[in-house]
């Protein structure tokens, strides 16, 4: 009896035994080694729409001619997963939205500088806009922090009206990355200033950063702003009054508050078509302009891992993207782009039924490596065709209008 109780023991012993090592093993992989263990996070069911929306038109290509205008639409953390979501959920799978009715599509990489594969919107934004990779963090200049100029900029200097609109902070690191120079994306105070003195013609978006102190006054940033001539805008009925030259809007709440996301009051009325509309209507007043305009609740739909939420922003992100698509295709000479900063969440979809519903699965609640999808319209648009790196999309803007800030 004895022996047979000793046999017992040493085996339970050798059981413990391997799962410590294995415990052991697990810690060395991913402490040590760096390795990840994926989970697989499946929400819940999202629902297709009942009664599904028109489906967008296929554009044709425009013969190639003179560029005027280029509106750029930046879908942040928007991956190919994320559009086809948003596509079945709104317009039924065989439907389209109206990116995806762009005649030119190719593949965008995300990689920022150094030895870091996955890139923050910061590094994003700044490859997008001036050319260089940085590193993570980084607004509008390169590791060494030297300030790297913007496509924006250049244009700005070269006589085009401009303009910045996004559902997030004006100073977010997206749209900073056109008009600001800064190290630390966290320096909201510092874009911000930075965006007060950039004379760009229509801001609009999130107030944060603005409510800071001016260096050596008593004023805030939006007042610094004002007294340099930008007439400052809350209210959404006071936007269509103000002036052609130089709008600074504030607007909180275009991405929904993730806190309130079932309750009215997580919203703002305003709507990012409604200050694509407004935006287009001033600068279009001039012979070109460049505008670029970011929808983020892609991207904090995409964090928290809630496909309602992203979809929901990636539809109001489509249908500003068609304000600008109808003036387009009327004007003739303006090229329409529409990219992202990276893919976040890693977002698959596993399993559906057209008429019920849709399982989303993510993989993590950070950005991914994932490349983002590209959708041109209007003249000299093929060029935007193929698989290339976020700083040749700027470089092909340069080529395109006879620049060459952005050669190396």
């Amino acid at each position: 009896m004895n022996s047979i109780i000793k046999i017992i023991l040493k085996v339970i012993a050798a059981l413990l035994l391997v799962f410590f090592l294995s415990i052991g093993l697990l810690y060395l992989l991913t402490e040590v080694y760096g390795y990840k263990m994926v989970s697989k996070n499946e929400g819940k069911p999202i629902k297709v729409q009942k009664e599904l929306l028109q489906s967008a038109r296929q554009l044709n290509l425009v013969p190639d001619g003179e560029v005027k205008n280029i509106i750029l639409f930046i879908g942040d953390g928007m991956g190919i997963n994320q559009i086809e979501l948003t596509k079945t959920r709104y317009f039924g799978k065989n439907g389209r939205m109206n990116m995806e009715g762009m005649p030119i599509a190719g593949m965008v990489e995300t990689k920022p500088a150094g030895d870091e594969l996955i890139t923050d919107s910061a590094a994003g934004g700044t490859a997008i806009a001036t050319g260089y990779k940085t590193n993570n963090k980084m607004v509008g200049m390169t590791p060494d922090s030297i300030a790297r100029i913007s496509i924006l900029e250049v244009l700005k200097n070269k006589g085009w009206l401009t303009g910045l609109i996004t559902s997030s902070a004006l100073t977010d690191a997206t749209p900073a990355s056109f008009g600001a120079h800064v190290p630390r994306r966290d320096m909201q105070h510092e874009i911000a200033i930075d965006l007060a003195q950039s004379n760009i013609n229509f801001l609009a978006g999130g107030q944060g950063g603005f409510e800071g102190i001016f260096p050596g006054s008593k004023m805030s940033i939006a007042k610094y702003a004002e007294n340099r001539g930008y007439e400052l805008v809350t209210k959404n009925e006071k936007l269509a009054a103000a002036n052609d030259t130089l709008v600074l809007a504030f607007f909180e709440n275009m991405q929904r508050d993730v806190l309130k996301k079932d309750s009215p009051e997580g919203k703002s009325d305003m709507q990012l078509k409604v200050l694509t509309t407004e935006a287009i209507k001033r600068l279009s007043k001039g012979d070109n302009f460049f505008l670029m305009v970011e929808e983020e609740g892609t991207d904090t739909g995409s964090h928290i891992n809630d496909a309602e939420y992203m979809t929901e922003h990636l539809l109001a992100f489509d249908e500003a993207l068609k304000v600008a698509l109808d003036f387009a295709e009327k004007d003739g000479h303006t090229l329409v782009l529409v990219t992202a900063d990276h893919e976040t969440g890693g977002m698959t979809i596993v399993k559906g039924n057209e008429q019920e519903s849709m399982q989303v699965s993510w993989s993590t609640q950070g950005h991914t490596l994932q490349p983002v999808p590209i959708f041109a319209f209007g003249p000299m648009a093929a060029y935007f065709s193929g698989k290339y790196d976020n700083t040749e999309i700027v470089k092909k803007l340069g080529r395109i209008l006879g620049i060459d800030n952005f050669e190396r």
